[in-house]
């Protein structure tokens, strides 16, 4: 997957969930180094996803990046993730 362009590469991420994305940045140092990108970083944190859960029913901090807004409009979508606080 190194042969695929950057541009290619954060298109097909774009559509993981945040534990999935730190995961793909240990496969070796291009993922590493594309997804530790401060336009990535800074993509993240301002990009809608759902509220996320970890093992032991608490907000995780890891996963839960961004800015979360929740209000009676939205409609409040939520995932777990594997991490432990």
């Amino acid at each position: 997957m190194n042969n695929l362009c950057d541009d290619l590469n954060l298109c097909i991420i774009e559509f993981l969930d945040n534990e999935s994305i730190f995961n793909v940045s240990y496969v070796n140092t291009y993922y590493n180094r594309l997804v530790t990108n401060n336009d990535f970083i800074e993509y993240l944190q301002y990009r809608h996803h759902p509220i996320v859960f970890n093992l032991i029913d608490n907000l995780c901090i890891k996963c839960n990046i961004g800015i979360i807004i929740i209000n009676d409009e939205n409609d409040l979508s939520i995932i777990r993730c594997n991490h432990l606080p």
